[in-house]
């Protein structure tokens, strides 16, 4: 099992079999065993399905949905390059 790990400074840190011969990462000079982990078919920024399904019930999001609908119906959208350009105008 190998495991990379990387801080907001852009430290990485790497795992290695220990004397034990278990799979182990150290942060901090403290040793830290790695196990259990499920490697991702996709990408490490994939939801998983109870991720999913707790943002399909959250009553915020569903309510920016229901206006974003809303405002595609009423044809009130915006291009990359519109959003872009308000951007660069300080429009937004």
């Amino acid at each position: 099992m190998y495991l990379e790990l990387k801080d907001k400074s852009g430290k990485v840190y790497r795992s290695f079999i220990n004397d034990k011969q278990k799979p182990v990462i150290i942060i901090n000079g403290t040793e830290y065993e790695v196990s259990g982990l499920i490697p991702s078919q996709e990408s490490s920024d994939a939801l998983t399905a109870s991720q999913i399904a707790e943002l399909d019930t959250d009553p915020v999001i569903e309510e920016m949905i229901k206006q974003s609908k809303h405002e595609i119906k009423r044809g009130l959208t915006f291009s990359s390059k519109q959003m872009i350009d308000m951007i660069k105008n300080g429009e937004l």
